[in-house]
Formats: structure tokens, C-alpha cells, sequence
């Protein structure tokens, strides 16, 4: 009996999107034809990219522009959070297209889990504001079982709505009250991004 090959693309079924939200892992030289396949039948227009060019032997944007997909690089260090900001920033950017029919989209790190999971928890925080960080990584885990791997991950999600360290620009002037107290969030990502330099 022969097993069905497990598919590129997992489709992550957001409910009030317009096009589809897809993810996966790093395309190698391997898997290349097959990926420019899949690319075609799940009418991928965007890709998101959350590895550093140094984690893959294929020149992935030469290699997604050459399919006619247009690049959104955002790497992210393995196992680890990239600055809140920065993420908000770019889950805005994918709902935005992900609103306009036929402007589908895949996320992809290297394995497609951790930090593909965390981009993913986040829209699923945008689209389910009911849920709590606990709750979105549940939904996104019935389609990416391991995603989100890292306590650092983790608590990004849960503290994902809180906007105490957020400043809120208004006619281009940046307001804040009084300097906030970090979140445990803000430590821990002091933490790691002061060890990532030394």
C-alpha cells in the first residue's frame, strides 16, 4: 500500500482573509521543482522569508523572484523572537495583502515550526481577539503540530497585546507618557539579543 507523499504546503485556514495563508519549510536544492510546482497550483503571489540567506545553500530570493513571487524578507535567529515592533509591522503588512483575493501567501523558516509558528500565532491573534496567546497557539498547532518551539516564542505570543512598551505615533510624532517598566517580554529579549553579540 502506498502512503500519500505528506504535502509542500499546509494551509493555515484564517476565517476572514481573502486569499489563503500557507506554510512550510525551506525549499533545498532537493525539493526545488517540486516547490516551483507548488508554488503554481497554490497560486502563491507573496512568500515570506523568515531564515538568513547563510542558512540555505539556494539563493531563495533569485530563486522566488525567477517563479514570479514577490520577497518579504524578515530573518528571524533561529529559536529566537525578532523585536516586537518589527513583527507587528509585518503581520500588518500580511493581512493587508492577505485582504486582496488572489494574493496568496507562504511563510516559511527553515523547518517551517518555530519561528514560522510564531508569525503565524500572531495573525491568529490578530483574527481571533478573543483568544488568549495560549488559545492561538492551540488553533495554529492543528495545523503546524509543533509550532511555536521556544519559551521565548512562547511569551512573545502571550505578550503579544500588551501595548506597554509600544509607542503610539500620531501625525508622525512619537507619544510617550513616562518611560515604561519593561515587560518580562523586553527582558528576556534584552537577554538574548545582548548573548547573540557576545
Amino acid at each position: 500500500m502506498q502512503v500519500d507523499a505528506k504535502p509542500l504546503f499546509t494551509e493555515i485556514p484564517y476565517p476572514s482573509l481573502q486569499s489563503q495563508i500557507y506554510r512550510s519549510a525551506m525549499p533545498n536544492i532537493k525539493s526545488l521543482e517540486g516547490f516551483k510546482e507548488a508554488l503554481k497550483t497554490h497560486a502563491i503571489s507573496h512568500v515570506v522569508i523568515l531564515c538568513a540567506s547563510q542558512e540555505t545553500s539556494v539563493n531563495l530570493e533569485a530563486f522566488y523572484q525567477e517563479a514570479n513571487v514577490n520577497v518579504i524578507a524578515f530573518p528571524i535567529k533561529d529559536f529566537s523572537i525578532p523585536p516586537k515592533m518589527d513583527l507587528l509591522e509585518l503581520v500588518e503588512k500580511v493581512m493587508r495583502i492577505a485582504q486582496t483575493p488572489e494574493q496568496n501567501i507562504l511563510i516559511h523558516c527553515k523547518a517551517g515550526i518555530g519561528r514560522t509558528g510564531l508569525v503565524l500565532t500572531c495573525i491568529a491573534m490578530e483574527q481571533f481577539p478573543e483568544k488568549s496567546g495560549k488559545e492561538a497557539i492551540g488553533w495554529v498547532r492543528r495545523f503546524v503540530p509543533e509550532a511555536v518551539e521556544t519559551p521565548p516564542q512562547i511569551l512573545f505570543v502571550e505578550e503579544y497585546r500588551k501595548q506597554d512598551s509600544i509607542q503610539v505615533v500620531e501625525e508622525g510624532c512619537s507619544h510617550q507618557a513616562s518611560p515604561p517598566k519593561p515587560s518580562l517580554f523586553d527582558s528576556i529579549y534584552s537577554f538574548f539579543s545582548w548573548r547573540s553579540k557576545n
